[in-house]
């Protein structure tokens, strides 16, 4: 669980920071450079809405860090049980809107095909957990 939250900011923080671009850059730009800081584009996790689809073990940890960030957590219940006081709960439709969306649910009835090719074209960022949570 833990390392799976671990995970998932690994790879939301080198999407949102860039730091691909800034390896390259720094392999190959840098020491041609005048300057000695190059930061662009930088993105910061605070005010951002973070949507966890399946708030089981794995979302609960995933929204408590996006909290420490700073970062409103809202989620949807694939089974419709989940009932957490400490994050908002919201339909799919409102989970899709956020700014961040990370999706933790297991596969099963609830969740297979939840979600379709033309909801990934909405998301500015994405992780995915399981793949047949997809309609091909």
């Amino acid at each position: 669980t833990n390392s799976v939250a671990q995970l998932t900011f690994a790879m939301v923080l080198n999407i949102l920071n860039r730091l691909n671009y800034y390896d390259k850059y720094a392999k190959t730009e840098y020491t041609k450079s005048d300057i000695f800081t190059h930061i662009v584009d930088f993105c910061e996790l605070k005010s951002k809405v973070w949507g966890i689809i399946g708030l089981g073990q794995i979302g609960q940890k995933v929204a408590k860090i996006a909290k420490s960030f700073g970062c409103e957590v809202v989620y949807y219940s694939t089974s419709g049980k989940n009932n957490n006081s400490e994050y908002k709960r919201v339909n799919l439709e409102e989970v899709l809107k956020s700014d961040i969306i990370s999706i933790h649910a297991p596969l099963n009835e609830n969740s297979k095909n939840l979600l379709g090719y033309d909801e990934l074209l909405k998301w500015p960022y994405l992780n995915i957990s399981a793949t047949d949570v997809f309609r091909t």
